[in-house]
């Protein structure tokens, strides 16, 4: 891994609502249909105080404060529901201006409106503190019910009663009611926040996933995934292979390790993927204990206090884990491993998916017998393979050769007997040449190798050695009898000695092959000067990846 660490989103929800790391928020429409209700019953109190300012029993002082009350309310409220609304996440001084404001309007128009709407004064109250309290959060619900409740109680003195309540009852009885919906609004919204965050992160990961078709990209979408959702000081994502778990992307305290293993019999991530199912340690080591792990640092040498994994899986069996931990007690909860279980399960599809293509993707490279590059992809590889040679300015050898008197191996035996020839020279070679050296079918029955850093000598030992080597392989017949073992006819030329050009240097190739064939067949037809030594004849392996 290197070492840059995905930044996290800003952090941000319902407006003014501390959270954990949410980095959404809702909509202007979503708000205006959260307040509508506080709207509308505003606008009905409104249109009723305009109605009295035609009513002859009130005086004219009277009748006009309720009309411009009424107008110039009516005018504000829907001010605020399509223009104030849109811009109050953009500008933090609105959360605390706006709830002030609508506290002095509200307890103006209670103190100094028509009666009726003193009756009704708590239930504007409950009314304006939701809406600020979903509008803007907590603490600005807190300070609208305050200046409110403050002006009210203050200038308050001629009044008997508000909404049926004596004046020392509403100071009472307000605030209380006051804690009660803006402690209840804040925790379902907080709630609503936690479901929109989980739903909205589970969406991103499926169509973030479901495009990548490489396993190096899903790891890092998962990386990204979970600093977004999860609080955590610690992720990895590992892989089962054999007896251990392979800790593919590793990040701990602030930065990222290289991979790493850990066994498959003696840890959690182990467990996990042993047991095909999740686990949440909410005290670490004590309840790792339980199921009888001893907790191992990995990363920083630093114990985590909570740990939780989930598998990875496919047809019913674990192949990985994906695991984060806190240095902080119980700081997961059950939401928290559901959440991880998601995105283990998009990650499962994903890495399934990647694999598969990678396999049609190799395949599509290889001749579907011998299990060589076809004559497409080697191309492809020489091209690239001699761009790099000629920058470096090391040589390569080409080798093309050809099975003698292959027709007589289908005409008499059969054309399985064929293939199984085709096959053993292809293992034949495969065993005799670097796992750097490149191999493809030709055509037919002839194949054609490459030597990276090889001068003219070098291939004719390796050619000399697999025409020994050759002698050795037996081919069965369709009775199980051997049959005589294939002989090859060789050509070699170098680059860049004697060409710099891909298909020049083929074409030199192929005719030394059929020189070859001229010369008797079972021969190697060399560059001049291409000696062979004593010390290159010797029989060598071919490198395990």
């Amino acid at each position: 891994m290197n070492g840059n660490i995905p930044q996290k989103a800003e952090q941000s929800s319902l407006p003014g609502l501390k959270n954990s790391g949410d980095p959404f928020r809702l909509s202007t429409d979503e708000l205006r249909l959260l307040i509508l209700p506080v709207i509308l019953i505003s606008e009905g109190l409104l249109i009723l105080c305009l109605m009295t300012g035609f009513d002859p029993s009130l005086n004219a002082q009277q009748r006009i404060f309720n009309v411009l009350l009424g107008v110039l309310g009516s005018i504000y409220s829907l001010v605020f529901y399509f223009w104030i609304i849109p811009v109050t996440p953009y500008f933090k001084s609105l959360r605390w201006l706006l709830p002030i404001f609508n506290g002095v309007a509200v307890s103006t128009t209670v103190l100094l409106g028509p009666v009726y709407i003193q009756e009704f004064a708590l239930l504007v109250l409950i009314t304006f503190t939701l809406g600020t309290t979903i509008l803007f959060g907590r603490l600005p619900g807190y300070t609208f019910i305050l200046t409110s409740t403050l002006l009210l109680s203050i200038f308050s003195g001629h009044l008997t009663q508000l909404g049926g309540l004596t004046v020392w009852g509403w100071v009472l009885s307000v605030p209380i009611l006051g804690i009660i919906i803006i402690e209840t609004v804040s925790r379902m919204v907080n709630i609503i926040n936690h479901h929109l965050r989980r739903m909205r992160t589970l969406n991103d990961v499926a169509s973030s996933l479901s495009s990548s078709i490489e396993i190096s990209e899903v790891f890092e979408m998962m990386s990204t995934a979970i600093q977004s959702a999860l609080q955590a000081d610690t992720y990895y994502i590992g892989v089962k292979q054999n007896d251990d778990i392979r800790l593919e992307l590793l990040y701990d305290g602030g930065e990222f390790f290289p991979p790493t293993h850990v066994p498959i019999h003696d840890s959690l991530s182990g467990y996990v993927v042993r047991n095909n199912r999740s686990i949440l340690l909410r005290h670490g080591a004590a309840d790792a204990k339980k199921i009888g792990i001893e907790l191992k640092t990995v990363g920083k040498a630093r114990l985590s206090q909570s740990w939780m994994g989930a598998p990875m899986e496919h047809d019913g069996e674990a192949f990985g884990v994906v695991a984060v931990a806190s240095y902080t007690d119980s700081a997961f909860t059950q939401r928290d491993l559901e959440l991880l279980e998601n995105i283990a399960q998009q990650a499962s599809m994903a890495i399934d998916n990647a694999r598969h293509h990678s396999q049609v993707e190799q395949q599509s490279r290889l001749d579907s017998l011998t299990g060589t590059l076809n004559h497409y992809t080697f191309l492809s590889e020489l091209g690239g393979l001699l761009q790099t040679a000629c920058s470096l300015r090391q040589p390569v050898s080409i080798i093309m050769l050809d099975i003698d008197h292959f027709k007589q191996y289908n005409d008499q035996f059969g054309h399985l007997v064929g293939d199984r020839v085709l096959t053993s020279l292809a293992q034949c070679i495969l065993s005799n040449i670097k796992s750097t050296d490149l191999v493809g079918r030709w055509g037919g029955e002839e194949f054609i190798i490459a030597l990276p850093n090889a001068h003219g000598s070098q291939a004719n030992a390796v050619a000399h050695r697999l025409r020994n080597s050759l002698r050795a392989v037996q081919v069965l017949d369709r009775t199980g009898q051997p049959v005589a073992p294939p002989t090859i006819s060789q050509g070699i030329s170098t680059f860049p000695e004697e060409t710099q050009e891909m298909y020049a240097l083929i074409d030199l190739a192929d005719k030394r092959l059929y020189h070859a064939k001229e010369n008797g067949r079972d021969q190697v037809a060399a560059p001049p000067h291409a000696h062979i030594h004593t010390t290159e004849i010797a029989p060598k392996q071919r490198p395990s990846h």
